[in-house]
């Protein structure tokens, strides 16, 4: 993501002051203006790319809010309704929930609560996890009981993170600090990010479900009887030599 920041400025640029270039076909100069039309990457990068916090989180789609609780999941409702699409998730919402997990991070506790937060929403955002974490980590320094020494008021420590939060920020908006697809014209980043069938569907369900099956053909030794089977299937249609 620390390239992203940039080749979304770039785009943006060149779409809104256009490319000049010459068309050979029609034998003119030809104005350009770029747009995203997919952002490409596999299940790991599509996760930072959308802010997501993965599929151990409660809400694990990256497209839309399906999920819930553990024991919500759990019951004959809750499991039921991980087949549905839940409500699309969108990236000015996506956008609200990381500025309110970095204001998360400057109150007492912040800690578990910025986790419980990334957890309940499917969002955590690793642009400003660098900002969160530090915050997180003067807050703990600060709210430690030192022997002799009062633990300071709960409105000091918030003004000393403010403090601390300024001085990361480098006199730059929050903005400029968070996941920059979220607020790209034109994009919607939790839409344009085609599933990578590969890994998704070949090298995992089919891959997981075709050695479990495998295992247990040999463990019942019907291995070599499904070998037989699969050779006698008619190769008619196929690409085969």
């Amino acid at each position: 993501m620390e390239l992203m920041k940039g080749v979304t400025k770039s785009i943006c640029e060149a779409a809104n002051s256009g490319v000049i270039t010459w068309d050979c076909q029609y034998d003119q100069e030809t104005m350009l203006l770029p747009y995203i039309l997919f952002v490409a990457g596999d299940n790991p990068m599509h996760t930072e790319e959308f802010s997501h916090s993965g599929l151990k989180s409660n809400f694990f789609c990256r497209t839309c809010k399906v999920g819930g609780t553990q024991a919500q999941k759990k019951t004959d409702e809750g499991y039921n309704n991980i087949f549905k699409c839940g409500a699309a998730r969108t990236p000015q919402e996506t956008r609200n929930e990381i500025l309110q997990q970095v204001d998360t991070s400057l109150k007492s506790g912040g800690t578990k609560k910025v986790k419980s937060a990334g957890t309940n929403s499917g969002i955590r955002d690793s642009t400003s996890a660098s900002i969160v974490q530090q915050l997180l980590a003067l807050g703990k320094q600060l709210q430690r009981h030192k022997a002799g020494k009062p633990a300071l008021p709960e409105s000091e420590v918030r003004q000393q993170l403010e403090q601390e939060l300024e001085t990361l920020l480098r006199g730059s908006t929050l903005d400029n600090h968070i996941n920059p697809l979220l607020g790209m014209p034109a994009v919607d980043i939790h839409q344009d990010t085609p599933t990578e069938i590969l890994h998704t569907v070949v090298l995992g369900v089919v891959k997981y479900f075709w050695g479990q099956t495998v295992w247990l053909l040999d463990k019942s030794y019907l291995l070599t009887t499904f070998q037989t089977r699969l050779e006698s299937i008619s190769k008619d249609g196929l690409n085969s030599v």
